[in-house]
């Protein structure tokens, strides 16, 4: 990455010359191309200095060389001379990215000696497209490709006569399947030709994870046993084979091996057997799998998983500008920068934190955790923070018998609800409607299973099957990615607008998650890391005052998992901890407080001999 320096003293001379243009390795020269090229910088700097003056957006030296590599990065592929690569922006939330992008786009759709030069945008929400266009001012020079027709008809419906096109992620996704080149996507070109400028809003992976686990593979068997018995069978005998492949590398069955229709499955067909969304994406994976070499990963908590990716960029889909505002964090981009050797990451200065509080409680809050204690707990923050405040509570999402929201608005008064605003993991990154919300209350954390992590990395280093991630690279692509959707989520309240450089005054993120060396995560990253500069707090709700916290853990997930089943054995209890047979008898079982407390939750340890013998239940 450009150093900010690097660039300051690059920046220093006239405007009009392109020395921005050389620092961040672009292509130009003092030719006519390049001339052109420089014009068009200038007048997006022009036009995005012009914007944030409007709503008094203030930023320091450091921080606008990020705005300034951006648009630089755009004029350069208008121009033809941005070397073919991915340029990364990973400047913060709020700072500007798209604001530039904005205004690249006015003054490319304004400057006549562009008039043959497009743009794609490449989005992941649909609400993000009605903003940018609004944004742009576009009339007729915009079109929209998604799966939704009614958003469609809002722009062009000639997409190849339009200057830009907005179309998602997920499409391209799609039509690359198979290895198709960009240059083959007729569907997204322009007057014949692909589109020159190319814009990625938010995360992205060079690929895409292959993981199925053991028990969601059974959940198949029954939409395919009245058609298709034997391959039925097939899904059934290979999700318990995988238990004897742990660490090995296997090949996937091939689902058109078996009784399936006589020209193959395709991806439609194969999920169309399967009711919930769940089962589909699930069927989803195995299609993926099929037939191909996979790794078999144990997750002590989901059980065995098969793991592969498929790389879904197009190698000529290069030179694009992606902005992610979490791409500091990310490990996935170190080891794609470093492997592939395709990426480039822009000077992105980052943002303050000081005078951002977190108050965090050190308690296990993971889907199976109890929803009344978990509830209990959040009555207790929302006591700390002024009435008349709006909080917005990030949970998991809900589910029938788990519904977390319901229980808070239970424990807390009728006349405080009108101001608590409610979303899930997994629309976390999709919102900007509660940006002048100053107080948060997160409640767990957004984990992906070990096999995610593997597959992600695994797919960022191009890696062969046989190729593990070390300890490592594990590590710190688990820690990347907890900490972006940490990052994402806060993202959504007033923490996400920039105040002189820094994040405004007064913001509070209250947050409940264990600190389990195995399963959860350290709370100093939250300082030293995510939020750079902000004060990290202990809260205690003094309910577990005095109890050691593996004892507390163990407590707390063993009451979590008798929410929705009959019993837990010790054996998965002390493996979740990551304890051993002797520290779990001697510190935990032992303990004085252990099995009482476990008593005052309505639970009781039955003692029986073997592996699945000893077990905890309610009784």
């Amino acid at each position: 990455m450009i150093d900010a320096d690097e660039w300051l003293e690059a920046s220093e001379d006239h405007r009009s010359e392109l020395n921005r243009g050389r620092a961040i390795g672009l292509v130009w020269d003092d030719s006519e191309v390049a001339r052109k090229g420089g014009d068009l910088f200038d007048e997006t700097l022009r036009l995005t200095e012009l914007a944030f003056k409007e709503y008094g957006h203030s930023l320091n030296k450091a921080q606008f060389c990020g705005i300034e590599a951006i648009a630089g990065t755009y004029a350069g592929m208008a121009a033809g001379t941005a070397k073919p690569k991915n340029y990364l922006s990973q400047l913060a939330t709020g700072i500007g990215k798209t604001t530039v992008a904005v205004q690249a786009t006015k003054a490319l759709l304004a400057n006549p000696d562009f008039k043959d030069v497009s743009v794609i945008y490449f989005l992941s929400r649909l609400d993000e497209i009605k903003r940018l266009v609004k944004d742009m001012g576009l009339t007729d020079e915009f079109a929209i490709l998604t799966k939704d027709q009614r958003l469609n008809e809002e722009g062009r419906k000639d997409c190849w006569n339009a200057r830009v096109l907005f179309t998602t992620q997920q499409r391209l996704e799609e039509v690359s399947k198979g290895g198709t080149s960009f240059a083959e996507m007729e569907q997204f070109f322009y007057k014949g030709k692909p589109r020159q400028v190319r814009v990625w809003d938010e995360a992205i992976l060079p690929s895409k994870a292959l993981v199925v686990n053991r028990g969601s593979l059974m959940s198949l068997v029954k939409g395919f046993e009245r058609l298709y018995p034997k391959l039925a069978d097939a899904i059934e005998d290979f999700a318990r084979s995988l238990k004897d492949h742990e660490g090995e590398t296997i090949t996937v069955i091939d689902i058109d091996a078996y009784d399936g229709p006589k020209d193959g499955f395709s991806l439609g067909d194969f999920r169309s057997h399967h009711r919930s969304s769940e089962d589909q994406n699930i069927a989803e994976g195995l299609y993926g799998l099929s037939g191909r070499s996979a790794r078999v990963k144990k997750d002590n908590e989901s059980g065995y998983w098969t793991v592969e990716y498929a790389d879904i960029l197009p190698g000529d889909l290069k030179p694009m500008l992606i902005l992610d505002a979490s791409g500091g964090l990310r490990a996935d981009y170190d080891l794609w920068q470093e492997y592939r050797k395709d990426l480039t990451r822009l000077p992105a200065a980052g943002k303050s934190y000081e005078g951002f509080t977190i108050h965090h409680l050190d308690r296990s809050a993971g889907t199976r955790a109890p929803k009344k204690g978990l509830a209990d707990d959040v009555a207790k923050m929302l006591s700390e923070i002024p009435v008349d405040e709006e909080v917005l509570i990030v949970t998991h999402k809900p589910k029938e018998g788990r519904d977390l929201p319901k229980e808070i608005l239970r424990q807390v008064p009728k006349d405080r609800h009108g101001k608590l605003r409610f979303i899930h993991y997994g629309i976390h990154k999709a919102t900007n409607d509660f940006k002048h919300i100053k107080y948060q209350i997160h409640v767990g954390l957004f984990i992906y299973p070990d096999a995610q992590y593997e597959a992600n990395g695994r797919g960022a280093m191009a890696a062969d099957v046989n190729r593990s991630l070390t300890k490592e690279e594990f590590s710190r692509i688990r820690m990347g990615e907890i900490s972006d959707h940490i990052f994402q989520a806060a993202g959504r309240g007033a923490i996400r607008q920039c105040v002189d450089g820094k994040c405004p005054p007064g913001c509070h993120l209250y947050m409940i998650f264990s600190s389990h060396k195995v399963t959860g995560f350290p709370p100093e990253r939250l300082r030293e890391v995510i939020f750079k500069g902000a004060e990290v707090v202990d809260f205690d709700t003094g309910k577990t005052k005095g109890l050691p916290q593996k004892v507390q853990q163990a407590v707390e997930f063993i009451v979590g998992v008798l929410v929705t089943q009959d019993q837990v054995s010790t054996t998965e209890v002390r493996e979740v901890l990551g304890m051993s047979h002797v520290s779990w008898n001697n510190n935990v079982v032992n303990h004085p407080d252990f099995l009482p407390t476990l008593r005052g939750e309505g639970v009781r340890l039955v003692r029986g001999k073997g592996r699945a013998g000893s077990h905890f239940t309610r009784g």
